[in-house]
């Protein structure tokens, strides 16, 4: 075959699993001449004749994620398919294969999909043992995988993308937060101008010039000042002629009874 698949390191980091098929996947050996740029087709790897059949699982760790290709001890060729003729556990896996996935950019560069069937894909496999250097990290070869259900092919596209949009979401979050916290810098540092602008008291060193002038003049000028600007007098307003003829009358002059011609009348 000529590939190479190397396994990885287990580690303490915690794993999300975002998607699973424990059986129903295979995987292909890519036929010899066929060209990448216009598109793979499943119908030329002869899907009858797998390598081996496979648990497929997609793997979150922290801010990477992984397409984990899983061999039990009795799923190297059709012939051995379904059959355990080491007695190793159900739950016995060991790794095969592995894709690391973008976390931007074109998902293609990982998993590209055939352009004749949506239940076969191309998986880019790499070497991502801890124990790797960069330059081994950078090995690479292409496989094929199919899904006998189609549901199954669906649901770990649908895996992918689900990684894809989440660590969008995540560094949209945290650009909004690095732009929240600028602004905040940026408006302490204008409260801080601001309160110093508001500062009235001299600076080390000023000084100003008052000019007072004596207590003599100042006394001389004020009541000449007062008597300019005091308003005159006013005269009363002379009185209405209705106010005149509300006075009452003068009494009667009444002559004296000596006077009387006539006297008293008895």
């Amino acid at each position: 075959l000529g590939l190479v698949f190397l396994g990885m390191a287990s580690t303490s980091v915690v794993e999300s699993c975002l998607f699973a098929c424990p059986s129903g996947a295979y995987v292909y050996q890519l036929p010899a001449g066929q060209s990448s740029s216009l598109g793979h087709r499943a119908e030329m790897w002869d899907v009858d004749n797998w390598l081996c059949e496979v648990r497929v699982r997609v793997v979150e760790r922290t801010d990477e994620c992984f397409v984990l290709l899983e061999t039990s001890a009795a799923s190297v060729s059709p012939e051995s398919a379904g059959t355990n003729d080491r007695g190793q556990g159900e739950d016995s896996y060991s790794l095969f294969a592995a894709c690391p996935i973008p976390a931007d950019g074109p998902l293609s560069v990982a998993v590209d999909a055939v352009v004749d069937s949506s239940r076969y894909f191309v998986l880019r496999v790499e070497d991502i043992s801890e124990a790797a250097t960069p330059k081994e990290r950078r090995k690479h070869a292409f496989i094929g995988i199919g899904f006998r259900e189609r549901t199954s092919a669906l649901d770990f596209m649908a895996a992918l993308q689900t990684f894809r949009a989440r660590h969008k979401r995540a560094l949209e979050a945290e650009a909004m937060a690095a732009q929240f916290a600028a602004r905040e810098e940026s408006a302490a540092q204008a409260g801080m101008e601001a309160d110093a602008s508001l500062f009235h008291g001299f600076a080390e060193g000023e000084t100003i010039t008052i000019s007072l002038k004596s207590g003599r003049g100042a006394a001389k000028k004020a009541p000449t000042t007062t008597a300019l600007s005091a308003p005159p007098p006013l005269l009363p307003p002379p009185p209405t002629k209705k106010a005149a003829s509300s006075s009452p009358p003068p009494p009667p002059v009444h002559a004296d009874d000596d006077d009387d011609e006539w006297g008293d009348f008895q």
